[in-house]
């Protein structure tokens, strides 16, 4: 199949806080409502259409995460609530009513999840308020099970009759605490009870995932491989019990204590630890219940704490190191799930590692993927035929997360770019916009002029202009202090931004010959064919193709290549490479690349 250079990216504004890291995320309550994100140090705005969302000032919630908490917080959303789990922090929610009305609080749950039950009984505890809303103390005897940590806990309490439970409201000592009662207890010294699993103390959940219309919570420090799921249809209902529509509480048995990093809903529910990924389902298909679930072991490589993204059938995760992209399907031949690496052939691209990524859909099916380097990978993927292929992305700056939503018939992919401006650092919001090609760029559009301003975003950049479909020669000059930029001769569309020069270089070649393999041996293109489509500016070994003819009107853009351009006797050498490269910021299709080769000693 052909390539193309990629598009370039539209500015939209600066973070609120460009001296933290920032991270993007997609809220997406349906193709038409979609919003995007900006996770900073301290804080949650959003944006939409292209801007950032404005009632008087931007739309702002605080949250309750660090900066070096932002790239390990999981989500998972339903409608227009989106779940958050870090295990640092108790779980949050984020409910959106309108454009700009949203809210941030924290889960509050029902019942549960609760550790293991009391079997010694001679440890009990008694409550002194026993009635639904009654306030009162909680006494340990024969132990000393609170720690100040366990305010904001539950406590499971049964007489094998009477079966409630009562929320930690304040420390006093290690046998004493204050509760009140959110589920009527027995009176007296009981010994059936347990601990609520989520707590200060025990740890808050890392991971999260909706499957089969319950909300699953996964591994505490205190219980690394166990998964909660709620009452089905009630996402923040643990209440224990025998039925079907239960509560789901599974421990997976392992010699190894790894933690649970990621949960996919994928014919039950994938689990991606540290050592393993493995499935949680409830047998031969059927639906989990409480007393059928199992979990099986599939591979065996580990995953890295980054949220795998969905992309056909297959389940996509970043293997342990971050290094590679392993797709998690089934297969016939087998009968069972397999993950083969999907950067087997590219393992130079991901070798700084993969720290965030997104998915897009439309119009191409390409998983983006945030390097540790600053760069992107973008994958192109579509394994009905076979076809998976790399390529590398860089900007005058440092890419730092990237998200995905839906924009019409397409997707659109949005970033955080870390960039330097007038020598100072800056984090700016900016989405990838296939009618540019060039990046952190603005557009005009009006009566024709010979310069523009409002780019102080990029003042003291040396930037690349297009007017009217052209690119100008003569646009070397910084963007000056005030944001302005002159060009000649006049045009009324007008795009100014960064520069990047997509380039397309061709494996060594390999062709049947008398003498043996080409591979080390002299080489050279005595002629070289490039089909082109809807192309200016293109460059092949460093020969620039004549992008306008005798014919071409003087002060009009040209007409775009759609057809083969040819060049000749690119000289010896033992690679036998063919660069392409677009110098211009115009867009760039290559269909194919085709020639004569001619080989020496």
């Amino acid at each position: 199949g052909g390539v193309y250079g990629r598009p370039g990216t539209r500015f939209v504004r600066e973070v609120k806080n460009s001296a933290a890291r920032c991270r993007i995320i997609p809220f997406e309550f349906s193709s038409t409502q979609a919003y995007i994100v900006e996770m900073g140090d301290t804080h949650l705005r959003f944006y939409m259409d292209g801007g950032i969302i404005i009632s008087g000032t931007p739309v702002e919630v605080a949250h309750p995460w660090t900066e070096d908490e932002l790239f390990d917080v999981k989500y998972a959303q339903t409608a227009d609530t989106m779940y958050f789990a870090h295990q640092n922090v108790a779980p949050y929610k984020l409910t959106r009513t309108s454009h700009t009305a949203w809210t941030l609080e924290k889960v509050v749950f029902k019942d549960g999840p609760y550790m293991p039950a009391n079997g010694d009984t001679a440890k009990t505890l008694t409550s002194s308020a026993t009635a639904l809303g009654g306030t009162g103390t909680l006494t340990a005897t024969g132990h000393t099970p609170f720690v100040a940590a366990h305010v904001g806990s539950f406590w499971q309490i049964s007489d094998g009759t009477t079966t409630g439970y009562v929320e930690v409201t304040g420390y006093t000592s290690s046998s004493v605490v204050n509760v009140t009662v959110r589920k009527a207890v027995p009176a007296g010294a009981q010994w059936k009870w347990r601990e609520g699993a989520f707590s200060d103390h025990r740890g808050w959940p890392r991971s999260l995932g909706f499957v089969e219309e319950r909300l699953f919570f996964a591994s505490t420090n205190s219980q690394p491989l166990t998964m909660w799921g709620s009452v089905n249809g009630d996402f923040v209902n643990h209440q224990p019990g025998v039925e079907d529509d239960d509560a789901v509480e599974y421990t997976v048995a392992s010699s190894y204590v790894n933690p649970i990093h990621w949960l996919v809903e994928d014919r039950g529910m994938f689990i991606g630890t540290t050592k393993s990924e493995l499935r949680l389902g409830g047998g031969n298909d059927a639906p989990l219940t409480p007393s059928n679930a199992r979990v099986l072991v599939q591979t065996t490589h580990g995953s890295k704490s980054i949220q795998p993204v969905r992309a056909g059938n297959s389940t996509i995760f970043v293997q342990r190191a971050g290094l590679k992209v392993r797709s998690l399907q089934y297969n016939f031949n087998s009968d069972s799930y397999v993950a083969p690496d999907l950067t087997l052939i590219a393992h130079h691209i991901t070798e700084s590692g993969v720290v965030d990524w997104t998915y897009q859909q439309e119009p191409e099916s390409i998983i983006h993927c945030v390097l540790a380097n600053g760069k992107i990978a973008s994958m192109t993927y579509v394994p009905d035929q076979q076809v998976v292929g790399w390529a590398l992305h860089s900007t005058d700056g440092f890419f730092e997360s990237l998200a995905c939503i839906p924009n019409g018939e397409k997707d659109q992919v949005w970033a955080v770019v870390r960039r330097t401006i007038n020598n100072s650092t800056v984090r700016y919001v900016e989405y990838f916009d296939p009618l540019l090609h060039m990046d952190c760029a603005l557009s005009y559009s009006g009566t024709p002029v010979t310069s523009v301003t409002g780019l102080s975003h990029l003042r003291g950049k040396t930037v690349c202009i297009v007017g009217d479909g052209a690119a100008y020669s003569n646009s070397s000059q910084p963007v000056g202090a005030s944001g302005e930029v002159a060009f000649s001769p006049a045009a009324s569309a007008v795009d100014v931004g960064l520069p990047f020069t997509p380039e397309l270089i061709t494996l060594r070649p390999e062709v049947p010959d008398r003498g043996g393999s080409l591979q080390g041996r002299k080489k050279r293109w005595v002629k070289v064919g490039v089909r082109l489509l809807d192309t200016l500016g293109v460059t092949i070994n460093g020969d620039q193709v004549e992008s306008r003819s005798s014919d071409d009107e003087m002060d009009q853009a040209p007409d775009p290549i759609n057809g083969d351009v040819i060049t000749v006797n690119t000289g010896w050498d033992r690679d036998g490479e063919i660069s392409i490269t677009q110098t211009q910021p115009l867009a760039i299709t290559v269909l194919g690349v085709f020639g004569t080769l001619e080989s020496g000693e």
